[in-house]
């Protein structure tokens, strides 16, 4: 716990500083962004053993760890459909190292990297954002779900290019798209559902307002309600529709997490609230972050009738909550409203992944056990 802690704290206090020190200069405010980046790091490189997928021996559905994934892909052509990212990454690091901590090294790393890009450069209050990310328990889900957050980093970033402006250049819409593109496959290399953003384009461009995403969750439940038997045959026959098929070994039936759909659901009123004040349209960017929490939302219901896989999906649409919440927060009057739902945010925020993470046990990373701790040097003596 108190690793975590301090790692909270040194993050926040580094980007808030180059947020809002004068005088700091490009190199003093980098070097700080930089300290953020290592407080992230250090951690999450040196964990052993801890987060629900760090290490599972193959249990009846086939299921293994990053541990044995590792050991497996190193010697071994990959499985079909394996993410070719994945796959070529530990391939690279075999060349020089059988130990798998260098996968969890370089996984965290890149991740880590692509978060803070967004938030710097996406977000109107980048310490707001990396503080979101920390205390809302997302970086406790990059120890768990590594390839699926790495590919959630890049959209992060992509989504930067929805707010690319059409202008008079011929060709300036396509270039946008493409470059969006670009950062969508370079996610699906390491988890390929990520391809789906590619379908979401649309969606994400069209403008989204209260009604609109009224429209939109209410679409969402209904089709995700008359659809679920139309995807069990579009993904039939492969590694996705298993957790589509009842008959399967790694099917399992609707399991909905009330915790998720009240928090995506106070996290998409709040932003129609907010909305509310903005006195003008919201801008593209920040229409496609109000789309990926009303997807969220939509679905974090739609899982009281769908297969648990649809949480796996949920969970792309989630953390654009990191840089929806301070544009969110900036449509509202600055003074003292704005700086009190800012505190009621992180406060809540704060509760919920107390309950959840640290008394709950989600994920599975407290107690924090490091490489240097006895039981590491053990088992990998062993």
């Amino acid at each position: 716990m108190f690793v975590y802690v301090v790692t909270a704290l040194v993050a926040i206090a580094a980007v808030t500083v180059a947020q809002h020190v004068e005088g700091l200069g490009r190199r003093g405010a980098d070097a700080l962004w930089f300290v953020a980046f290592v407080a992230l790091l250090v951690p999450a490189a040196l964990r052993y053993d801890i987060g629900v997928d760090y290490s599972a021996t193959m249990d009846s559905a086939g299921y293994l760890g990053y541990w044995q994934l590792y050991h497996l892909y190193a010697s071994e052509p990959p499985a079909p459909g394996m993410d070719p990212g994945f796959y070529l990454l530990i391939r690279l690091l075999n060349l020089f190292t059988d130990n798998p901590q260098w996968m969890f090294a370089c996984l965290s790393a890149a991740t880590y990297a692509l978060v803070l890009r967004a938030c710097r450069r996406v977000s109107p209050a980048p310490a707001l954002s990396v503080a979101l990310f920390v205390l809302a328990g997302f970086y406790f889900e990059t120890y768990n779900i590594a390839r699926q957050w790495f590919g959630i980093a890049c959209v992060l970033n992509g989504l930067e290019w929805v707010g690319a402006e059409d202008g008079e250049e011929p060709g300036a819409r396509r270039r946008a798209f493409g470059r969006y593109a670009l950062w969508v496959l370079l996610g699906a290399s390491m988890h390929l559902s990520c391809l789906m953003w590619l379908a979401l384009w649309p969606l994400l461009r069209i403008g989204m307002t209260p009604v609109r995403s009224c429209v939109v969750l209410l679409g969402v439940i209904a089709l995700a309600f008359a659809g679920v038997h139309v995807a069990q045959l579009l993904f039939s026959g492969t590694r996705f529709g298993l957790y589509l098929d009842p008959s399967s070994s790694v099917y399992v039936g609707p399991n909905p997490r009330l915790n998720a759909i009240v928090t995506s659901g106070m996290t998409w009123a709040f932003a129609l609230v907010a909305s509310r004040f903005a006195g003008k349209p919201i801008g593209r960017i920040a229409s496609a972050l109000l789309a990926c929490a009303t997807l969220a939302f939509a679905l974090n219901i739609s899982a009281a009738f769908l297969p648990f896989i649809i949480d796996r999906v949920a969970r792309y649409f989630v953390p654009a909550l990191i840089l929806l919440m301070p544009m969110a927060l900036d449509w509202l009057p600055a003074g003292r409203l704005r700086r009190s739902c800012a505190a009621i945010v992180l406060v809540a925020w704060i509760a919920a992944t107390y309950v959840q993470v640290i008394a709950g046990g989600q994920y599975g990373v407290v107690p924090y056990q490091s490489v240097f701790d006895e039981r590491a040097v053990e088992g990998t003596l062993s």
